[in-house]
């Protein structure tokens, strides 16, 4: 105090920063979910992306080294196995036994994430792909299908594969904001 006058002082009232403070947790609980969408999505997108890359991987060295190349789950990194839970791996098979022999060459290694399921569907009932040193598939066309684990059809996603070896990914033709099933269905998770 000077000369009995009150010094004035800059700040906010305790009523402007609840004021404040109200109007970013509205903003925060709009954006919040949409942020979370996008995060989903961009999650299942890295994950198809890197599988479709893994499969391009596997029909490339199959023609350029003149070899059958196998793609196949496996939880041991030696042989395929039935059960699709972490690792996949791309290896030179030459006799066909699904199993990495002394003179047979393990590629890649990949794990898919404890976010994800993936399923085969058709190939001949078979739990691996094998491309011929031509790129070709040695089954009918099949489909990749990942799913999360939390079942949301929506982050879901699709690799269709020609017996061609082609690899492509399935589209949401509908607009229901799901991919459909290389025979036309939604995909359900």
């Amino acid at each position: 105090m000077q000369n009995g006058n009150f010094q004035k002082t800059k700040g906010f009232t305790l009523t402007e920063l609840l004021v404040v403070l109200t109007i970013v947790a509205i903003v925060l609980s709009l954006a919040i979910p949409s942020f979370r969408h996008t995060f989903l999505q961009q999650r299942s997108n890295s994950a198809i992306f890197d599988l479709n890359n893994l499969l391009n991987f596997s029909r490339t060295e199959a023609i350029t080294k003149g070899k059958p190349i196998t793609f196949c789950a496996s939880n041991d990194q030696q042989r395929c196995q039935n059960l699709f839970k972490d690792y996949f791996i791309v290896f030179e098979d030459q006799n066909s036994n699904l199993v990495i022999d002394e003179n047979e060459t393990l590629l890649r290694v990949y794990q898919i994430g404890s976010w994800y399921t993936l399923n085969w569907a058709a190939f001949g009932n078979k739990p691996y792909i094998t491309y011929s040193p031509l790129g070709s598939i040695n089954h009918n066309n099949g489909s990749l299908i990942l799913c999360p684990k939390s079942r949301e059809s929506t982050y879901g996603r699709i690799i269709i594969i020609n017996k061609g070896g082609r690899a492509r990914f399935a589209k949401d033709k509908n607009g229901d904001g799901i991919v459909d099933k290389a025979n036309g269905l939604s995909l359900n998770c």
